[in-house]
């Protein structure tokens, strides 16, 4: 489990401000000097006419959204809609898909754009349920697979302003050979870089109701996704440890997210399981840790597509994910993990924060546990060098979230973003411990260029 890169970091200055949307009503009790709030919470129960704004005024209160991404300080959300036109036999169904996006630190709606592809609305059952980042500033978007023989996985790059998709190289193909392995992907990851330009881009996943995890590169420049388990699709499924260990396999809705800064460890969970943590270094699966060795109360309440989510504050690592899947309420968790920033472990893991806290819960209702459960950290650091941590947390139909987990004294707010537009500023890398590097070879890199902190690939 190795350190959460800085991606789309931004400075900010100090003040303050307050979102449009009312925070959870929650307090949070500061943790060996670390201090954690609601932002903004729009929520069925909590704040039902904020939930009224963000879910029904935008039609994400339907069957058809499934995940969202943060970028650039907005949450964009692919939602899919379906239009039934005519009676009877003679009744036809569409699927099209808009892009929905909302400011960070408000909560409040930006726009809703029809999601275009070759000229025209992108359309499709499920096609566009998956969005993320990846770990060169894109955004990529794929879609549910049935797993049936011969159909393939697209998988696209998106541009935000516009809205529109590209293809991301040829859609992946199942090899022949490892047909056996093949099973309905509901929620993958990709790694690396997806548009294959400056580094190889690696899609992941975990077969519905089996133990597979698949993996695919795109080496860089190449168009095409090869099978990245060692020359096969899947690592071995009769390999692979579950916790709970009384089950025999993921589950439905099954999910793969790719611990930060690799492309061969990740969590790995369904509807039957929790979050487990694995690497497959060579195509050899290897279980890295689970909930079982974890502290008093960090585990989920019950298995479900919790996923989960690595962030660094200050010398630890920490775990955000879902709690209760599926169940009213669908509540969540914040774990700070044993080892240190450079490798977190389940060993030593303490529970820090519920959300939201005491007996309060985000609603009245089960959307069925068949999305997955969103946790997306936000590095921050503002003009005194103090460092915070916003996690958005976003459950399809329940909740959308901001909290923020900082060190004492941090102060930022939606006024207080910086936009640094010197691009003559001095250029500073860091390596992934933080430590100052003055002449960067080839690889991954933290880099400060004025107020901008991102992460970049060095090619020499």
């Amino acid at each position: 489990m190795k350190k959460n890169l800085l991606l789309g970091c931004a400075l900010l200055a100090a003040g303050t401000s307050f979102a449009a949307i009312p925070n959870d009503g929650c307090t949070y009790e500061a943790k060996d000097g670390i201090e954690m709030k609601s932002v903004w919470c729009a929520s069925r129960l909590i704040n039902p006419e904020a939930w009224t704004k963000v879910f029904q005024e935008t039609g994400l209160d339907g069957d058809y959204n499934r995940r969202c991404c943060v970028f650039n300080d907005k949450i964009y959300v692919t939602h899919g809609e379906k239009i039934v036109e005519g009676e009877g036999e003679s009744a036809t169904e569409s699927y099209p898909w808009w892009l929905v996006s909302f400011d960070l630190m408000t909560g409040e709606l930006i726009d809703k754009k029809p999601l275009m592809f070759e000229n025209q609305q992108f359309q499709g059952l499920l096609t566009a349920m998956n969005i993320g980042t990846d770990d060169f500033g894109h955004i990529w978007v794929s879609g549910f697979n049935g797993g049936a023989e011969g159909t393939l996985i697209p998988i696209y790059v998106l541009d935000p302003e516009t809205a529109t998709l590209t293809k991301a190289g040829e859609p992946i193909e199942w090899p022949v050979d490892d047909a056996a392995s093949r099973a309905r992907i509901d929620f993958c990851d990709i790694a690396g870089d997806v548009t294959g330009e400056q580094a190889e881009g690696v899609y992941g996943a975990a077969g519905a109701a089996t133990t597979y995890c698949y993996r695919f590169v795109r080496e860089q420049d190449s168009p095409t996704w090869e099978p990245g388990m060692d020359g096969y699709a899947a690592w071995p499924g009769e390999d692979v440890k579950l916790w709970p260990d009384n089950v025999a396999a993921w589950g439905d809705n099954s999910t793969l997210i790719f611990a930060d800064g690799t492309t061969t460890m990740f969590y790995a969970n369904g509807r039957n399981t929790l979050p487990t943590c694995y690497s497959c270094e060579g195509g050899v699966s290897e279980l890295k840790g689970s909930f079982e060795m974890a502290g008093e109360g960090c585990s989920p309440d019950k298995p479900g597509t919790t996923g989960a989510f690595e962030f660094v504050l200050g010398d630890h690592m920490y775990l955000a994910y879902g709690n209760a899947q599926g169940d009213k309420g669908s509540t969540s968790k914040i774990s700070r993990m044993g080892g240190d920033a450079t490798g977190g472990t389940f060993e030593g893991m303490e529970l820090m924060w519920n959300m939201p806290a005491g007996e309060a819960i985000y609603s009245d209702i089960s959307n069925g546990g068949q999305a997955l459960r969103g946790m997306y950290p936000v590095y921050k650091e503002d003009a005194n060098g103090k460092k915070g941590v916003y996690i958005l947390s976003f459950y399809p139909k329940t909740v959308m979230a901001l909290y923020l987990v900082a060190e004492p004294g941090f102060s930022a707010g939606v006024n207080d973003i910086v936009a640094d537009n010197d691009v003559n500023a001095p250029v500073e890398y860091f390596n992934l411990q933080g430590v100052k590097v003055s002449n960067p070879e080839n690889g991954l890199y933290i880099v400060r260029q004025g107020n901008t902190v991102t992460k970049r690939y060095v090619v020499k």
